[in-house]
């Protein structure tokens, strides 16, 4: 009863929680992209 009550609910609030991570990928800062894309320019220098 108390497995019911409890530990299913949990689980199942993790599970969806990381599904939300995996689908949602961080995007990349503004000026992190700007200084990717210096650096790439800069390696072909």
């Amino acid at each position: 009863m108390i497995y019911y009550a409890l530990v299913v609910p949990v689980n199942k609030l993790r599970e969806r929680q990381e599904a939300r991570d995996e689908a949602e990928p961080e995007p990349t800062p503004e000026d992190i992209a700007l200084l990717s894309e210096i650096r790439d320019l800069l390696k072909r220098s």
